[in-house]
C-alpha cells in the first residue's frame, strides 16, 4: 500500500517518555525532579559540552517518573516521563520570527545550541558539535541530501516538500557557519514533485540543483561526490559535508523561531499498518501511539522496524519512545521479508554481488565471527556503508550489517 502524500500532526500523548541520550555523543542528564511542572519546550536534561544537546519537554505537565528507559537501537538511557497536564504555549501559536543574516556565527551556533538541535539522519549527532568542529576546514560544497533511496525512508522528502524555503534556509544558515564554495540539492531523477516544490526558492538562496540515480544506496559518499563535484571540486583535499532536510528545518526553526527540537516526521508504513503515511509526532511518544495514529494494524506484523528496512534496528517492545534519530516506524508482513531463523553461510556469493563498494561481506564475516582484528580487516570494515544490502539478500538470514557494525565500533584489541 502506498504512502499517502504530506503529513499530518499527530495527537498530543497523554504521556511522554523522553530519553537523555538520543545522539552519538556525551551524556545528557535531567535537570527536573519528580514532581516539577514542565512548560512545552522547557529544558528538561543538559550536559556539559556541543557533544551533549540539551533536551526539552514536548509536551507541557508534570514530572512523574525519572529512571532508565531502552530504545530502538537497544542501548538504554536515563529518560524522563511527563504526564500531560496545562496549557500548550507554542501549539498554534503565533512565533516570533527573527532574521538569520543579521546573526553572527557565534548567535546562530548558540541558537542551535539552545535548540537542541540532532541531525536526523542515522548518524544522530549533536548538530552545534557537528558544524562548530568543522568550521575553517569545511568542505567546499555543501550537499542538501534528498537523494535517499532505502524503502519507505521518505519522511524528509515530505519535509522538503511543504517547507522548501525553511528548508532551502536552514541549508544557507550552515553555510554561513562552514563558508562553503558552493551549495547544491541532490534528488533523485524523476522526483517531480520535489523538484517543482524546491524550484521557485533555489534562486534567492543561491543553490544549485543536482539530480542522481534510482541505484541504492543514491546517497553513499561515492554518488554524492560523483553527482555533486565539479571537476575544480576535486582538486580540493575535502570532499562534500551532507544536511538532511529534517535537519535543515529544525535548524531554520531553532534560529528563526526560538523553536527547540521537540518532534519530528516520522513514516509509518509496511503491509500489517492499516493507514501507511508521514506523521509528524512529538519526541516521547510510544511505538504504540506511533502506530494508533494511523488506525492501528490490521494483522500481526512478522516484523517490527524502526527505521529503514536494510538499515533500521527490529524491536519488539511498542513502548520504547520516538527519538529525535526515528525516521520510520514499520510493521511488516511476512511478505514484506524474508523470514526465518538464521542458518550457515552457503557461499552462494549474493552479498558479494549486492555490495555497493565491492566488499566481499562473506569473507568479513568470517573474520568478525573468529575474532581477527588484523588491521586488513579494520581497514575493510571502515569501508563498509553499513548500507544492509549484504543482510537483505542473503539467503541464510545472517545479520550481516549489524554484525559488522558492531565490530566497527568496538575498540581494537591490543596485543600484549
Amino acid at each position: 500500500m502506498a504512502l499517502e502524500d504530506g503529513f499530518w500532526n499527530a495527537a498530543v500523548p497523554n504521556t511522554s517518555v523522553v530519553p537523555m541520550q538520543m545522539h552519538a555523543g556525551e551524556r545528557v542528564r535531567p535537570t527536573v525532579h519528580v514532581g516539577d511542572r514542565v512548560s512545552e519546550g522547557e529544558v528538561i536534561g543538559r550536559g556539559s559540552s556541543d557533544a551533549a544537546p540539551t533536551v526539552h519537554a514536548p509536551i507541557p505537565g508534570r514530572i512523574t517518573a525519572i529512571g532508565t528507559t531502552r530504545v530502538a537501537s537497544g542501548h538504554e538511557s536515563e529518560a524522563v516521563a511527563i504526564e500531560l497536564d496545562g496549557e500548550f504555549e507554542r501549539l498554534g501559536a503565533a512565533r516570533r520570527s527573527v532574521d538569520w543574516r543579521d546573526m553572527e556565527p557565534d548567535q546562530l551556533h548558540a541558537a542551535i545550541a539552545a535548540g537542541g538541535v540532532v541531525t536526523t539522519d542515522r548518524r544522530a549527532l549533536p548538530a552545534t558539535m557537528l558544524y562548530r568542529n568543522r568550521r575553517g576546514t569545511a568542505a567546499p560544497v555543501l550537499v542538501l541530501d534528498l537523494a535517499e533511496t532505502e524503502p519507505y525512508l521518505s519522511a524528509d522528502a515530505q519535509i522538503a516538500i511543504a517547507y522548501p524555503r525553511e528548508v532551502l534556509e536552514g541549508c544557507m544558515i550552515v553555510a554561513r557557519l562552514l563558508t562553503p564554495r558552493v551549495v547544491r540539492a541532490l534528488v533523485r531523477v524523476h522526483t517531480r514533485t520535489l523538484k517543482a516544490a524546491l524550484g521557485p526558492h533555489l534562486g534567492a538562496t543561491g543553490v544549485e540543483l543536482r539530480t542522481a540515480d534510482r541505484s541504492y544506496p543514491g546517497n553513499d559518499r561515492a554518488q554524492l561526490e560523483a553527482h555533486c563535484l565539479d571537476r575544480d571540486d576535486r582538486t580540493a583535499e575535502a570532499g562534500v559535508v551532507t544536511i538532511a532536510p529534517g535537519t535543515a528545518h529544525a535548524i531554520w526553526e531553532a534560529v528563526v523561531l526560538g523553536k527547540p527540537q521537540i518532534e519530528r516526521v516520522v513514516t509509518i508504513g509496511g503491509s500489517a499498518v492499516q493507514r501507511p503515511a508521514h506523521v509528524r509526532v512529538r519526541i516521547g511518544m510510544s511505538i504504540a501511539d506511533v502506530l494508533n495514529e494511523t488506525g492501528g494494524l490490521h494483522e500481526m506484523p512478522a516484523r517490527l522496524v524502526v527505521g529503514g528496512v536494510f538499515t533500521g534496528h527490529t524491536v519488539t517492545n511498542v513502548r520504547y519512545p520516538v527519538t529525535k534519530a526515528t525516521a520510520a516506524v514499520l510493521a511488516l508482513t511476512k511478505a514484506d521479508i524474508v523470514a526465518g531463523a538464521e542458518e550457515p553461510c552457503i557461499a552462494c556469493g549474493a552479498c558479494a554481488r549486492a555490495c555497493p563498494v565491492g566488499l566481499d561481506p562473506m569473507l568479513l564475516h568470517r573474520f568478525v565471527v573468529q575474532g581477527d582484528d588484523t588491521d586488513t580487516q579494520r581497514a575493510a570494515l571502515n569501508l563498509c556503508l553499513e548500507c544492509g544490502l549484504c543482510s537483505h539478500v542473503c539467503p541464510a538470514r545472517i545479520p550481516l550489517t549489524a554484525r559488522f557494525a558492531a565490530a566497527k565500533h568496538q575498540p581494537k584489541r591490543v596485543g600484549v
